[in-house]
């Protein structure tokens, strides 16, 4: 599976600044996601639907389980 840097780089180009803090960005979400799931925060579907969302743009779901915060407290 070709790393975000290598899909960039077999596209012809090199990423932009922008692209590159966005791939940070990425990367720095997948890392929570991953240590909340390996504590016991997230349920590993939970985590895969949070994944998802955050590979394609979106950005994390909000838990759904026993853990999941009510808004406004």
């Amino acid at each position: 599976m070709p790393t975000l840097k290598t899909a960039h780089t077999a596209a012809g180009r090199t990423p932009g600044k922008e692209e590159t803090h966005e791939r940070a960005d990425v990367l720095d979400e997948l890392a929570k996601l991953s240590a909340t799931r390996a504590r016991g925060g997230i349920t590993d579907e939970e985590y895969r639907r949070a994944k998802n969302m955050v590979l394609s743009g979106h950005g994390p779901e909000e838990p759904t389980g026993p853990n999941a915060r009510t808004p406004g407290l």
